[in-house]
């Protein structure tokens, strides 16, 4: 954290960039069996939630959950710190999370039982075409708390990219061409996940960047 806040103060960019405490499930963030229940991921998370906290992070983060009991004692964990928080789920492509819980019912859960709620949730570590077919789904929310999304490079799924021995990496081109168009289908928050390297975010940058030439005119 020291060394993040001595690198934007040396940018000059304290009032641009923004940086998250992040925290993962403590398992497998695509295998639920195992993942603990609220009450214990609520006492699991907290004492990590705090030390970002004290450490100075503008925001608490946690990407890549594969369980909505889980993911409900993150919230009630970054909740308790005061601090803004976002959460970002797995999902399939039927739009549920791998325990099969839809994310509409999640998201209405955590809204509803946690004060103060998420600032915003996002999905995490999947590739843009499964992000597609999940938002397309019936179990996707019809509210809008869905803001964007941490892509993977890679068009395989989770069972696959696990077996694999080497990163996958795909083309940045295409995955910023993906991207893209779910910022035009307005998600606003979009980065990279598993296989992706300043490459796709710098293709990303590039094509977003002559989206708004061409709009400006």
């Amino acid at each position: 954290m020291a060394f993040l806040k001595d690198m934007r103060g040396d940018l000059g960019l304290e009032d641009k960039v923004f940086i998250a405490g992040v925290i993962g499930p403590r398992h497998d963030g695509y295998d639920p069996s195992g993942a603990p229940d609220a009450a214990t991921a609520e006492a699991y998370h907290t004492p990590q939630a705090r030390v970002l906290t004290e450490a100075g992070v503008d925001l608490l983060y946690a990407p890549t959950s594969a369980s909505a009991e889980e993911l409900l004692g993150v919230a009630r964990a970054f909740a308790a710190t005061g601090l803004p928080y976002m959460l970002a789920p797995v999902v399939e492509a039927n739009g549920c999370l791998p325990d099969g819980a839809p994310l509409s019912d999640v998201i209405a859960r955590i809204d509803s039982g946690v004060t103060p709620r998420p600032l915003h949730f996002l999905v995490g570590c999947v590739h843009p075409t499964r992000f597609s077919e999940a938002a397309a789904s019936s179990a996707w929310p019809k509210s809008h708390r869905v803001v964007g999304l941490k892509a993977n490079a890679s068009t395989l799924p989770p069972e696959e990219l696990d077996k694999l021995d080497h990163l996958e990496e795909g083309k940045p081109e295409v995955f910023a061409t993906l991207m893209a168009g779910l910022h035009a289908r307005g998600l606003k928050v979009l980065g990279g996940c598993c296989g992706t390297s300043e490459a796709h975010i710098r293709a990303l940058a590039r094509s977003l960047t002559n989206v708004s030439a061409r709009s400006s005119f």
